[in-house]
Order: C-alpha cells, then structure tokens, then sequence
C-alpha cells in the first residue's frame, strides 16, 4: 500500500492520501479526494531545523496541480485545502515536532506538466 487516508475536513469531505513511490530522490506526490473528484498536487519539500529544539520548519513549493475537467473551482480555494492539508500533513503524517508548514505555488501551477511515470494510488 503506497497511501493512507488522511482526512481533513470531514464536514467537506476532504481526504489527502500522500502517493509518492518509494523510489529515492522522488518528489512528493499527492491526491486531494474532494466529494467525487481527485486533484493530484506535487512539487520539493525543504526542511530547516530550529536551533535548539527538537523541532523544524516545513516548506513546499508546489510545482503543478491537475483539477479535473468537470470540477467547479475557485483557485484561491484550491490553494487554501492544499495549503491545509499539508499543514495537517506535517512530516509523514506526523505534526508533533514541527514548528511551522509553509506553502508556495509555481506561478503556473495549474498549466505545469505532471511528472513523467505519476503513479495512481493503490488502495
């Protein structure tokens, strides 16, 4: 099993399933379940560690995201799930030592290609 649900807003039904290949060096890959439509979302994670702690800064650039065809959106919208659920994301699905989640978007993140070989989830 490559993903596990993770929900983030069970009034909306919003669930994200983190869908990256254990393949070294992969950027992160992702799938927004939003009601019946799936968006898929990736790009570069960096971390910086906070002197003296135990814990550390998250930051994402997000490089494309892929809404389907008959999904009414808003993009703000879109860029505020997003942004809540890797915040709710933390660290692999863990928050406990992170300080902080930061999200940036491409300026053309809706038009920038997925990745060659994106792997669907494997329920």
């Amino acid at each position: 099993e490559i993903s596990k649900p993770h929900t983030i807003d069970r009034d909306r039904g919003i669930i994200l399933r983190d869908v990256t290949p254990f393949i070294p060096d992969m950027q992160p890959r992702f799938t927004l379940e939003w009601g019946d439509h799936t968006i898929h979302f990736g790009g570069a994670r960096t971390t910086e560690d906070i002197a003296d702690t135990k814990t550390y800064n998250i930051a994402w650039t997000i490089t494309y995201i892929k809404v389907p065809h008959e999904f009414e959106y808003d993009k703000n919208q879109i860029f505020q799930v997003i942004s809540e659920a890797l915040d709710t994301y933390g660290d692999f699905f863990r928050r406990e030592n992170v300080q902080d989640v930061t999200v940036n978007f491409d300026d053309n993140v809706f038009e920038n290609d997925m990745p060659e070989h994106w792997m669907e989830e494997r329920a």
